[in-house]
């Protein structure tokens, strides 16, 4: 926990939160590790779920948001969805 907490302001740090299991949170949101294997089958889940049916960036932020967190979440997905083919059509 101490290596996501390096330079942020006081306030934005008692924001995170381990539980019981010593799973961490921020918030009510689970904090991804900086495992991109991990990030990108989230990204993919999210995205080519047939509930979704390939989401623009903003949406899919709005949708991860209430979930998940980690650093540079945005600009993450808005990279992921550029890059997706569907898209691009």
């Amino acid at each position: 926990m101490a290596f996501i907490r390096e330079g942020m302001d006081e306030k934005k740090r008692a924001c995170f939160t381990l539980d019981d299991q010593g799973v961490l949170w921020f918030r009510n949101r689970l904090v991804v590790p900086k495992d991109m294997e991990l990030r990108k089958r989230i990204l993919d889940e999210a995205h080519t779920s047939m509930f979704t049916m390939h989401p623009g960036s903003n949406k899919m932020y709005q949708d991860l948001k209430q979930k998940f967190w980690w650093t540079r979440m945005k600009p993450e997905i808005a990279k992921y969805v550029s890059e997706c083919e569907c898209v691009k059509e």
